[in-house]
């Protein structure tokens, strides 16, 4: 209790002698904590330990104040959660997939994670087209949003109360993190480039799809 209270003041240097020196890491690994969902703090090891079902897969979010609005699937799913709000997070999640065999770090919004689809639900009858529901919600909102830097992706999630979320590749998010890090440029718009994933379980999606039909 007491190394958690001064981890504020330790948190930066650990984290920097770790990225500089791996002979540091190996001294002190066991004292890298993190915030989790549970309100509690971990090592990433009890973590892994925990939850040994996930295969050393850690799900993660930038931090616990700014909760996105998909998060609760999450957690009604007994995920524990992980926070890295730490601008130094980003380098040191790419050191530790480096160093511990197996671990993956999954951004909750960095891809649709199985664990929030409802796959019973699935829109996924063709049509006389060879359409599935699905697919035509997405080349609806596809075309309503009429940006060619967003990709519109149809999926039944869990809760129906989420219309949307937008998510980013994660390893072009640690790449964007890492230019606004270093203050360099982005590679020509690629990294501009995002995901809106709209629910076909959600009524405002339903809603607006109608509409659409009827123009």
């Amino acid at each position: 209790e007491a190394f958690i209270e001064k981890w504020p003041h330790l948190e930066l240097v650990l984290k920097l002698g770790v990225l500089q020196d791996e002979k540091f890491y190996d001294r002190v690994k066991p004292c890298l904590l993190w915030k989790s969902s549970d309100d509690t703090w971990t090592t990433l090891e009890e973590y892994v330990t925990r939850n040994e079902k996930q295969e050393k897969k850690v799900y993660y979010y930038h931090d616990d104040k700014h909760l996105s609005h998909f998060y609760e699937m999450y957690k009604n799913k007994g995920i524990e959660i992980l926070f890295a709000p730490s601008h130094l997070d980003v380098p040191l999640i790419n050191f530790l997939e480096s160093k511990v065999e197996g671990v993956n770090f999954v951004r909750l919004d960095g891809a649709t994670d199985d664990a929030i689809l409802d796959k019973d639900r699935e829109k996924s009858v063709l049509d006389s087209d060879g359409k599935s529901q699905s697919v035509k919600i997405g080349q609806a909102i596809e075309k309503l949003l009429g940006n060619s830097n967003i990709t519109v992706e149809a999926k039944s999630l869990t809760s129906d109360e989420v219309p949307g979320f937008v998510v980013m590749e994660e390893r072009t998010r640690r790449m964007r993190d890492y230019f606004s890090v270093t203050g360099q440029a982005g590679l020509d718009g690629m990294l501009d480039k995002h995901t809106l994933v709209v629910n076909t379980n959600s009524p405002m999606i339903e809603s607006i799809v109608k509409l659409q039909d009827t123009q």
